[in-house]
């Protein structure tokens, strides 16, 4: 029969594999598809983050813009209803004045503006052909530019600089790209806006922007460990970058990436997680255009993506030891609560005897194995008290089975009554051995077997039925280390001894 020890100790491990197992299987299959689904992340994270910031700059670009459309449109409302008197000198400079005022109040209130400009076609131009308004840096005005009451076309203006050729010929508003500003000393984007009347074209308006707010929210983009944002036109020319100079075309540098170019060129790749490799390190990259045409890059390196991955797998296999641990403390803790009784109840079906509730044959035997030690170890001190119970047949045949088990619980009564406090053991049908420890209980042995004697006498008086006057052979035998190697040698001696007892005590009981 299994110790209630050992049965606590296999439940135990039970436990403990069957959650390793079931932590191990839906670990292994959520890593799994951790890392297959990283790419998709990959890509909604990088994706996010260029949404974000792209929305932010489009929204700072939407307020540039709609600022200057409202001028660009009171502007020709107010030159087309003042066209026939606008050859009097007074109220076209009054015009002018209120056109100013405007403008001044708009710029003052779009984030970044460093100047603004209103150039007059022909014949509008013939008493206002426009002014300039410039923003002092250092004094942070504006400051109003003009020659006897007019400013010249900005014919000076080459290339993309010339905003004023570049609506005109565009014949709506437009941005004009981003290029070094004299005047400030830094770099530009402006936006223009040309006045018409029906499809006459009345003149330009025009507003100057600090590149400082694009390139700051993109300088601020951070993601993953060395991931980061710039921007770019369309066909490659960079206007700002971390690690590549402005006016640098990525199809020019040294170490262009084709993947790169062809995807800015191609709106449909918006939202796509483009795979590349620059400079040696494997990349990948999300952009998106802004509403000036720019494309917004975010980047990152591949080993950084993958190390997040990675660190997440960690972090998943942590969780999934500290919910092992948990468990497993769970389950010992329902185990000491329920299953302590169940194997309580099950130790004494395996060591009690169900007739008499005292010790089993199987109990005997493991206190034998423990008595064995100590007698090899030298610290051995017991002896065995035997009990034989005499006519047990002869009250079965009579008066029935019922009937002999009271005999022996009567008997039970009797040993308990006298070797109180020593444990009991029915190893047979009608033979007990009764464990005497210690030098104590040795030596009371032979006082314990006069109580029992005095026990019968009382109960012979008291009792008249013959089953609940129990009489049994006996016998007394205590370790002695000259004569018993072991305890099953004391046992045979008191055995021997108890037989010995029964033959003397045939002359007087019918067996």
């Amino acid at each position: 029969m299994m110790k209630k020890e050992t049965v606590h100790r296999w439940y135990a491990i039970l436990v403990f594999a069957a959650v390793l197992l079931s932590i191990a299987v839906v670990g292994a299959f959520g890593i799994v598809t951790l890392w297959n689904k990283t790419k998709r992340d990959v890509v909604t994270i990088m994706n996010l983050t260029t949404e974000s910031k792209a929305n932010e700059m489009d929204l700072t670009l939407l307020k540039i813009r709609d600022a200057v459309d409202t001028v660009g449109a009171y502007v020709g409302a107010r030159v087309v209803s003042s066209n026939e008197q606008l050859d009097e000198e007074v109220i076209a400079k009054s015009l002018v004045d209120e056109i100013h005022e405007l403008f001044q109040s708009t710029a003052e209130n779009i984030k970044g503006a460093v100047g603004y400009y209103i150039c007059f076609e022909q014949p509008y131009d013939a008493l206002i052909s426009g002014f300039a308004v410039r923003k002092n840096m250092e004094a942070e005005t504006f400051s109003r530019t003009e020659e006897d009451g007019s400013m010249g076309k900005p014919d000076d203006q080459e290339g993309e600089g010339n905003w004023y050729e570049a609506a005109k010929a565009a014949g709506h508003p437009v941005w004009i790209p981003i290029r070094k500003c004299a005047y400030t000393d830094g770099y530009i984007f402006s936006y223009a806006v040309p006045i018409f009347f029906g499809e006459e074209l009345v003149g330009v308006v025009c507003v100057d922007v600090d590149f400082e707010v694009l390139a700051e929210p993109v300088r601020a983009v951070s993601i993953y460990e060395h991931g980061y944002a710039y921007l770019t036109s369309d066909r490659g020319k960079v206007y700002y970058h971390p690690k590549i100079g402005y006016g640098v075309l990525l199809t020019e540098d040294e170490d262009d990436v084709p993947e790169v170019d062809a995807a800015l060129a191609d709106t449909s790749t918006h939202g796509k997680l483009i795979s590349y490799e620059y400079q040696g390190q494997k990349k990948e990259m999300t952009f998106k255009s802004l509403i000036n045409d720019m494309r917004l890059v975010v980047t990152a390196n591949t080993e950084d993506v993958e190390r997040e991955a990675v660190s997440l797998v960690r972090s998943i296999i942590l969780s999934a030891i500290i919910i092992l641990v948990v468990v497993i403390l769970f389950a010992l803790l329902i185990e000491k609560k329920m299953m302590h009784p169940v194997l309580d109840n099950m130790d004494d079906l395996a060591h009690l005897d169900g007739l008499t509730g005292i010790r089993n044959n199987t109990s005997f035997l493991e206190e034998k194995e423990a008595l064995n030690r100590r007698i090899r170890e030298g610290t051995a001190v017991f002896g065995f008290a035997m009990f034989d119970a005499n006519n047990l047949k002869h009250i079965n045949d009579t008066y029935g089975h019922k009937q002999g088990d009271r005999y022996l619980l009567s008997l039970v009564e009797m040993i308990r009554d006298s070797f109180s406090g020593n444990e009991i053991y029915r190893i047979g049908g009608d033979e007990f051995v009764v464990l005497l420890e210690g030098r104590a209980r040795v030596e009371a042995a032979d006082g314990c077997l006069m109580y029992a004697d005095s026990w019968l006498e009382k109960r012979k008086r008291e009792k008249t039925e013959p089953w609940e006057v129990p009489s049994a052979a006996r016998a007394v035998v205590s370790f002695d280390p000259r004569r018993h190697q072991s305890a099953e040698d004391v046992l045979a001696e008191a055995d021997a001894r108890m037989y010995q007892n029964k033959l003397k005590m045939k002359g007087l009981l019918n067996t």
